[in-house]
Order: C-alpha cells, then sequence, then structure tokens
C-alpha cells in the first residue's frame, strides 16, 4: 500500500514539475528575468514557435522573454551610405527595424573642385553626370528628397547600376551618340507603379530620363545592365518613324557590348528562331540579326550598326522603306534576303560583354 502511495505521489510530482517546465512564464516572472536576459536564441524560437515557454529541455534558468525597452537611434545618411532608424533594446541590445523612413545616400559635395569635402573621394562620371530622381503621382521629385524611394533599393543594387554608369556611361554614348561627344546628365528614375516595365527611357524637360521599375529590379536584383539598354536610348534620340526592330535592336546590340552583369542574370542574345521574326520581336531577336550582319559569320561589317546609327541621327534616314534601301545599298541584299541567309548561318552569338 505505502509503494502504492509512493508511486502516486512520484507521478504527481513529476507531473506538477512537467506543468511548471512547460507553462508560460508570469508578468512578474519576465519581469524579474528581464534585467538578465541576453535574448538567447533556443530551437522553438528559431522554429518561430516560440510563446514564452520554456522548453523542457532547456535549463532551469533559462530567459524566455525580454521586457524589451526599445530607443531609437538615427543615422544620418553620408556620400555612400544611405540613412536609417534603428531600434536597440536598453536591456539585453537586441535590435530591430535596421531601416525605417529610408533616405538615400548623399550627393558628394566637391565645392567647386573634384575632391568631395566630406568622404575624400575624388569626382567620378557618375557624381558629374547621373541623378538619382523618382516620379509621384506623375510629378517629378528631386534627387533627396527624404522620402525618396530609391532609399527603399539596397546599397548592392544601387552601387551596381553607379559602377556601371561610371564604366560605361562614356563608351556608349561615344558609340551612340549625336554628336559622339555629347555628356548629358541622365536622371535614373524609379518607376514604382505597380503595372511599370522592367525599364524605359525618354525625357522630360529636355532632360534624358532612363527608368527602372521598382517591382523587377528588386525581384532581379542583378538585371542592373538593362540601364545599359535604356542608356543606348538617351544616346539614339532618334526622330519618330524609325522602325521598332531598328529603335530596340540596336539597344539591345549596345547591351551586346557594354553591360557588365550579363552573365548574372543569364541575359543574351538568342539564336535564330523562324517564329520569332525581327519585325515583330524587337530587343534580342533583332538585336541578333543585327549582330549577324557585323560578325565574320554574316558580312564582317563592324561597323554596320554604328554607320546605321549615324545615318538616322545625322542624314535624314527615316521610314521602312528608306532604311531597308539602306541595307541593300550597304550589303547587296534586300532585309528579307538577308533573313533568309542568317537562319540558314545557324548563328548563334557570343556570350555577351560581362560573361
Amino acid at each position: 500500500m505505502k509503494k502504492i502511495s509512493l508511486v502516486i505521489i512520484l507521478i504527481a510530482a513529476l507531473s506538477l514539475s512537467a506543468f511548471v517546465l512547460a507553462s508560460p512564464l508570469s508578468n512578474d516572472t519576465i519581469a524579474n528575468t528581464a534585467s538578465l536576459c541576453q535574448c538567447r536564441v533556443c530551437t522553438a524560437l528559431l522554429a518561430g514557435d516560440c510563446k514564452g515557454v520554456r522548453p523542457p529541455t532547456e535549463p532551469i534558468d533559462w530567459p524566455v522573454i525580454c521586457n524589451h525597452n526599445w530607443v531609437a537611434t538615427t543615422v544620418d545618411p553620408t556620400c555612400h551610405t544611405r540613412g536609417f532608424t534603428i531600434d536597440t533594446c536598453t536591456i539585453c541590445d537586441r535590435t530591430r527595424g535596421v531601416i525605417s523612413n529610408p533616405v538615400f545616400r548623399l550627393r558628394c559635395d566637391f565645392d567647386g573642385g573634384t575632391t568631395c569635402t566630406r568622404c575624400g573621394d575624388d569626382q567620378t562620371i557618375a557624381d558629374t553626370h547621373l541623378i538619382f530622381y523618382r516620379r509621384r503621382n506623375n510629378q517629378n521629385t528631386g534627387y533627396n528628397t527624404g522620402d525618396g524611394y530609391w532609399g527603399l533599393v539596397p546599397d548592392t543594387i544601387v552601387d551596381r547600376l553607379i559602377r556601371t554608369f561610371d564604366a560605361q556611361f562614356e563608351n556608349i554614348f561615344d558609340y551612340f551618340a549625336r554628336p559622339a561627344n555629347n555628356r548629358p546628365v541622365i536622371r535614373y528614375l524609379l518607376d514604382v507603379r505597380g503595372n511599370a516595365p522592367p525599364g524605359w527611357a525618354s525625357s522630360h524637360q529636355g532632360n534624358p530620363v532612363s527608368a527602372v521599375g521598382f517591382n523587377h529590379i528588386m525581384s532581379n536584383p542583378w538585371d542592373t545592365c538593362l540601364m545599359v539598354h535604356e542608356l543606348v536610348h538617351n544616346a539614339q534620340a532618334y526622330p519618330g518613324g524609325i522602325p521598332g526592330w531598328i529603335v530596340e535592336g540596336v539597344a539591345d546590340y549596345g547591351r551586346q557590348l557594354f553591360g557588365m552583369y550579363n552573365a548574372n542574370t543569364g541575359w543574351r542574345l538568342p539564336s535564330f528562331n523562324a517564329a520569332q521574326p525581327f519585325r515583330t520581336n524587337p530587343f534580342g531577336p533583332s538585336a541578333a540579326f543585327l549582330y549577324w550582319m557585323t560578325s565574320d559569320r554574316g558580312f564582317d561589317d563592324t561597323t554596320l550598326v554604328r554607320d546605321l546609327n549615324y545615318d538616322i541621327q545625322h542624314n535624314g534616314l527615316n521610314g521602312s522603306a528608306n532604311i531597308y534601301a539602306w541595307f541593300v545599298a550597304r550589303t547587296g541584299y534586300t532585309i528579307d534576303e538577308l533573313w533568309d541567309q542568317y537562319g540558314a548561318a545557324n548563328f548563334v552569338p557570343p556570350p555577351p560583354a560581362g560573361s
């Protein structure tokens, strides 16, 4: 009888112990442990299952919850880093909200010289010819607006855009601009519309604009070379009446030559596909067609695209009929005969720049 009583008592004690171990801590207990809390990460927390219950496998003195005392600290933007607000717990030093109310980085201040008075960096092409700005409700606002949407884009993406601009802006405008020494200031616009295309180019009050869709660049963070395509458009500045396959084909031809991160997104010019005729498939298919003409597999005419671009800009070349006549004069073949030759060549474009 005594043995049975002891067993019952033992079972009851174990049950009570398990209840204590697995029960949520009271507010008083939380407050008492808060000053000792180091916010240790337990397996339950990592699994997202932590509800203030100390797992039985953890030490008896394991601090489950910190009664956080959050204090906000604001870090001002610099020439190379964005500003942000960070919350830090004064009890356990844990942080949250690393970036809130984002403010984009400052422009370097050269004060008439070539060295920044704040960071000491030398002036670059991007410092003098690139401005980041945004469009809101169809209104264009300035570079550092405080609540500018560029502050939502990771620094790694912004840095790639700047590196590409610094390295290739002059090359692109040397190759495609009218005149070749034209060096305008480019506005990089972040298009936050839900239906924004990946990129587009235009002008605003006479200033060239290259836009990138916010949703696209956030989903494709390495596709910064789409802005090489848009910079070619800024350099082209074609009049109306130019066939779309020429406009977009020449721009993707430029990306083939001057892109820096094409391989990171798997971008490249496609091989011939009879189901993608150049007239109705601008961009890659028409660019590959033009590239074939310049290659040793085509006519080995390395300046064909550059000269076509020049004649459109300087010599009034306009309209499909006149442009098709230009190809006959240049190659001796009609545009459709060239397309047939291109298909028969089984041409595979080489990997693009940046591969």
